[in-house]
């Protein structure tokens, strides 16, 4: 048995996307083309690798086993092209970003990483439960992320700490309710308009780990926004008080239109790189690995 690597990429494809029109639409292939490879490889293997529900394809449990070691296959396949074509070949890493880092601790580091190693990975930003699902999908070689990852099939690595704090506009009446040397106490926050990312983000999830639990009442959630940038104008303007890394109060914009609230508890959260556990690290992913810890930046302060 002979299994071709165009064969391993069109399965990917399929496991990925869980439709042969968006596989085909990747790999630039016909529809009709696609199905007939896919048979073909499982003819090869004497097993189904996807479940057909009226049309519908749902990968199975030897489709799951096959997943990692096809992914491994094509990681090596582009280490020795990356190896033996020298300069004429660029490395190939999908690296996954949360928005938060996306937003301003990830520019930084790639014009630095290219400026260093001539390249860089493909960027795909998304909140914290969608990249964790990209990652069991094979969609992502590695993630970093500002939010708890628990599924098992998943590891993570302490990459650096970042500040949180609840923020609000610089006139607001809650700064001026301070008790002594411990700042403004939790009980100022209740009954106040909140403005919050969506849940499902890592800010959203440390929103309802530190602040919810001092909060009596069930918070006036205004608004809901995937955009920091949407959210720190609301804020700005007077619509609610919100919560994240004290990193969005850094952009020119929002230095003097927003102020974060002295509270009793200092609060921070771990950022950290994420991979497959059954994921084949590349040199690609590896050399970001290593560049991205050497070059962690100490938390941002208030």
């Amino acid at each position: 048995m002979r299994l071709s690597l165009r064969q391993l990429d069109v399965f990917l494809a399929i496991a990925q996307a869980s439709s042969l029109t968006q596989a085909a639409e990747h790999l630039c292939m016909t529809k009709s083309a696609v199905s007939q490879t896919l048979s073909e490889l499982e003819r090869q293997l004497g097993c189904a690798l996807f479940d057909r529900h009226h049309g519908r394809l749902s990968i199975n449990a030897q489709g799951q086993r096959l997943v990692p070691l096809a992914d491994e296959i094509h990681a090596r396949v582009d280490d020795i092209g990356t190896t033996l074509a020298g300069d004429g070949e660029q490395p190939s890493l999908v690296l996954g970003a949360s928005r938060t880092i996306a937003g301003y601790l990830l520019p930084p580091l790639l014009a630095r990483f290219q400026a260093q190693y001539g390249w860089m990975p493909r960027v795909v930003v998304d909140n914290t439960q969608t990249l964790q699902e990209r990652l069991l999908r094979f969609e992502c070689d590695l993630a970093m992320v500002e939010g708890t990852i628990t599924h098992s099939d998943l590891m993570m690595k302490p990459w650096q700490r970042d500040t949180l704090a609840v923020l609000c506009a610089a006139d607001h009446e809650v700064l001026s309710v301070r008790d002594g040397e411990d700042g403004v106490p939790w009980q100022a926050l209740e009954h106040r308009p909140w403005v919050l990312r969506e849940p499902g983000s890592g800010t959203r999830d440390q929103y309802e780990r530190h602040i919810r639990p001092h909060l009596d009442d069930s918070p006036r959630i205004v608004l809901e926004m995937t955009s920091f940038d949407a959210i720190m104008a609301s804020v700005a303007e007077g619509l609610g008080l919100t919560f994240g890394s004290t990193l969005l109060i850094q952009r020119s914009g929002f230095r003097e239109a927003i102020r974060a609230v002295p509270l009793p508890d200092t609060m921070s959260r771990q950022l950290s790189l994420c991979h497959h556990r059954s994921k084949y690290l590349s040199a690609a992913a590896r050399q970001w690995m290593t560049f991205a810890t050497a070059h962690a930046a100490p938390a941002a302060d208030a």
